[in-house]
């Protein structure tokens, strides 16, 4: 079984045509800024995957046990049910900039004009 790999797939044919290993876990995709972004949530990262050379360009160390990924605002969000928490990632700096602490364990996240919307189990 192949594990921790993310597959590019063709819209028309529907068959992969790549495969790109990155962290442990991943749970959510999302993408934005020029890049593909992966929760991997045994690592507690998110994987910057660049679309032009199908490849991990950085791994974030973003909190613990990620659940969920948005773009949007100007940032990357991530949802942190391990330590109650959302993160805001620069794109351009490839680094946490702000860590919001939620009341209970976060399990999405979103992001509108208006500001980032989280979904939270007790």
């Amino acid at each position: 079984m192949e594990q921790n790999l993310v597959r590019r797939i063709d819209p028309d044919s529907g068959r992969t045509t790549r495969k790109i290993r990155t962290g442990n876990d991943r749970s959510q995709i999302a993408a934005g800024h020029d890049a593909v972004w992966v929760v991997n949530r045994a690592d507690g990262s998110l994987s910057r995957i660049a679309p032009q050379t199908n490849s991990v360009i950085r791994a974030i160390s973003v909190g613990e046990s990620p659940v969920a990924v948005a773009v949007g605002e100007g940032a990357v969000w991530v949802a942190n049910a391990g330590d109650r928490s959302v993160a805001k990632i620069a794109p351009r700096k490839n680094e946490v900039v702000k860590t919001i602490p939620v009341e209970h364990r976060p399990q999405s996240v979103a992001v509108a004009s208006e500001g980032i919307w989280v979904t939270l189990r007790p």
